[in-house]
């Protein structure tokens, strides 16, 4: 890893950064990559996670260290980090002026839209199953069916579903892009390696209004300079989101280009 003026960091923090970020890129598995996340998350004090956070965000953002960036995706948005330990690293990142990495840690479940269970559609056939035929359903080579079950309310329904080598990219980006949505089924999403690193995915996902706001603030490392610049001039998505844009621009030191 480089230093970055933009990038404060202590050599600790930037030390730090480096092994995990080798640690993470060793383990071929999203589980034990958001395990190691979050034993770093609750093992160091709350300063130094959020210096070295702050270095793997800047890299991230830059487009190196990503898997790692995307352990702490996962942790954060799997609750697998304390609520309180969650606290702590914010007020670290207050103290210590990380406004990027302060907004990723603002960010909670509560998305711009919420959606009440009358505003999805019924589906005869599926609510005549139990949650357990459902599931051995996700599991067949039935595209028909698989296409109906990709919006079941139960999320380990989805978490099969998605794990299926019928399901597509297109049929993801359509989960990924429903509105109304169910958060949980959002979240699964990211859980799937085949699906997270499609960057259509990771961007509809992000704007979708049904989105937790901690799942789209995470993501946006993870975006183009172009889709940032999008996303903060975008008054259909939170408020959180676009001034997490602006700080990611800010902190990959991207600057307006001058008009003559």
């Amino acid at each position: 890893m480089t230093a970055d003026p933009e990038t404060p960091s202590t050599p600790r923090g930037r030390s730090l950064a480096q092994s995990l970020a080798r640690r993470i890129e060793c383990v071929p598995d999203l589980g034990q990559r958001a395990a190691l996340m979050r034993e770093f998350c609750l093992k160091h004090e709350a300063v130094v996670v959020a210096e070295s956070l702050q270095v793997l965000l800047s890299e991230a953002v830059r487009g190196r260290r990503r898997d790692a960036w995307m352990a702490l995706v996962l942790a954060l948005c799997r609750r697998e980090v304390p609520y309180n330990r969650v606290g702590e690293i914010y007020r670290a990142t207050v103290e210590e002026g990380y406004e990027a990495l302060r907004l990723v840690f603002i960010a909670g479940e509560r998305a711009l839209r919420k959606a009440e269970a009358g505003d999805f559609a019924r589906d005869d056939l599926l609510d005549g199953m139990t949650l357990g035929e459902r599931k051995a359903k996700a599991r067949t080579q039935n595209k028909q069916l698989l296409d109906r079950l990709l919006f079941d309310p139960d999320p380990a329904v989805v978490q099969i579903l998605l794990r299926n080598p019928r399901i597509t990219e297109a049929d993801v980006l359509k989960l990924a892009s429903k509105r109304p949505n169910r958060p949980d089924a959002l979240v699964e999403i990211i859980n799937v390696e085949r699906w997270v690193i499609r960057s259509n995915i990771r961007r509809a996902i992000v704007l979708n209004p049904y989105a937790p706001s901690r799942l789209a603030v995470t993501l946006m490392p993870l975006m183009a300079v172009q889709e940032l610049m999008e996303l903060r001039a975008d008054a259909s998505v939170q408020r959180l989101v676009r001034d997490s844009a602006e700080a990611m621009l800010a902190l990959r030191g991207w600057e307006e280009p001058t008009v003559h």
